[in-house]
């Protein structure tokens, strides 16, 4: 597998994370998703999928909740890296009002992969069929909540080849 560091010379936000070889740069060890949740993780029960009342509800007891923070209305940014290409993906709902319609998941920018979500993380299909399974999670504590911050990757199969890459990791948790 590659193994490379890389500088974002985008400029640095003060919410930011130091990473672990420092601020701007990044280690790309292995294919990986994270979440940059926005307001509540979108998959709490009271975040962005989940949501029944989203965009639509003005009540003064739901805009009161929602300025609280019990409620969310606005997707999590999903980002994700493979062997050959990284990109980003967010869900949206397939009605503001009913959240058992389900979802969506948007390539942004487009790029020929496929994303799937499954049972406990996400598989992403290159367009020559090379299949990656994201399933190892990483837990970050809030002050309120906890909620899965990053998915490792566990496996990729190889369709040129048909040979399978297995990972093994030991469980971690970080504080926010």
């Amino acid at each position: 597998l590659p193994i490379s560091i890389s500088y974002s010379s985008s400029g640095l936000k003060v919410s930011d994370p130091a990473g672990l070889i420092g601020m701007g740069w990044s280690l790309k060890a292995e294919p990986l998703i994270s979440r940059q949740a926005k307001g509540i993780a979108d998959d709490d029960g009271r975040g962005y999928l989940n949501n029944a009342s989203l965009n639509t509800v003005t009540t003064l007891e739901y805009l009161h909740a929602f300025a609280k923070g019990d409620w969310d209305e606005d997707p999590d940014d999903f980002y994700f890296s493979t062997l050959n290409r990284s990109g980003q993906f967010f869900f949206k709902r397939k009605s503001l009002t009913s959240p058992s319609l389900g979802y969506d998941i948007v390539n942004n920018p487009l790029s020929p992969v496929i994303i799937n979500k499954i049972s406990n993380g996400f598989s992403i299909k290159e367009s020559d069929g090379t299949t990656y399974t994201y399933d190892k999670t990483e837990t970050t504590q809030s002050p309120s909540y906890s909620y899965h911050s990053a998915w490792k990757i566990s496996g990729i199969s190889i369709a040129t080849t048909g040979k399978q890459i297995n990972f093994n990791y030991n469980n971690t948790t970080s504080q926010e």
